[in-house]
């Protein structure tokens, strides 16, 4: 889910929630925010929920990068059973395919 207010966009998938202050320009901040909204529709990023006993407490957004999975930005509940057996999901889309970077041979990169 998408909720968009006039100084803020805040992206919601299972627990996660992440919130992007706009910025100027306001077009670099619209790409940019496409841009994550295209990542999250695509095998590149997920959202790994951490559980205890069977209920989730943490979630964090990861983004593959080098070969690796690179952690975004992480939400998670306050208070949680941390005694309680430890589990994990993972949530991810394909319905995009992921972005491919083009890197020039002066150094620069574009998509």
């Amino acid at each position: 889910m998408i909720q968009i207010d006039t100084d803020e966009i805040t992206f919601r998938g299972e627990g996660w929630h992440g919130h992007c202050l706009s910025e100027d320009p306001k077009t670099e901040f619209v790409a940019s925010m496409l841009g994550l909204l295209r990542d999250l529709l695509s095998p590149s990023m997920r959202i790994r929920e951490r559980l205890s006993n069977e209920t989730p407490y943490k979630w964090t957004l990861e983004n593959f990068e080098d070969g690796k999975w690179v952690s975004e930005n992480t939400s998670g509940v306050f208070f949680w059973n941390r005694f309680g057996k430890k589990t994990e999901k993972v949530y991810s889309n394909e319905v995009l395919p992921a972005r491919v970077v083009v890197v020039e041979q002066e150094g620069n990169a574009h998509e």
